[in-house]
C-alpha cells in the first residue's frame, strides 16, 4: 500500500507539473502521460483521482505518442515477465 501511494504521488507530481504549460500536450509528453499510465490503476482502485489522458492536446500526435507510451511500459514489463517464466520453466523450478 505505501508504494501505491508513493507511485501515486509521483504522479501527480509529475502531472501537476505538465499542465501548467500553457500549450496543448504534444507527441513528447503523450509518451510520457502513456507510460505511466498502468503506474495509476492502484491509485484508482483505491478512489485516489490520478489524471492519465490529457484534454488539452494537440490531437493525432497526442495520441500516438500516447499509445505508444503504453505499449512499450506494457511491451516492458510483460517482456520481463515472461522472459522471467521461460528461465523458470527451463531450469525446472515450475
Amino acid at each position: 500500500m505505501l508504494a501505491a501511494a508513493a507511485v501515486g504521488w509521483t504522479l501527480n507530481v509529475i502531472e501537476i507539473s505538465l499542465e501548467h504549460s500553457a500549450q496543448p500536450a504534444g507527441f513528447s509528453r503523450g509518451i510520457i502521460q502513456g507510460a505511466l499510465m498502468p503506474m495509476s490503476l492502484p491509485n484508482l482502485l483505491v478512489g485516489k483521482d490520478v489524471t492519465i489522458y490529457s484534454q488539452k492536446n494537440t490531437g493525432v500526435p497526442y495520441q500516438i505518442g500516447y499509445t505508444a507510451g503504453v505499449n512499450s511500459c506494457g511491451a516492458l514489463f510483460f517482456g520481463l515477465f515472461f522472459w522471467r517464466v521461460s528461465r523458470w520453466k527451463r531450469n525446472g523450478k515450475t
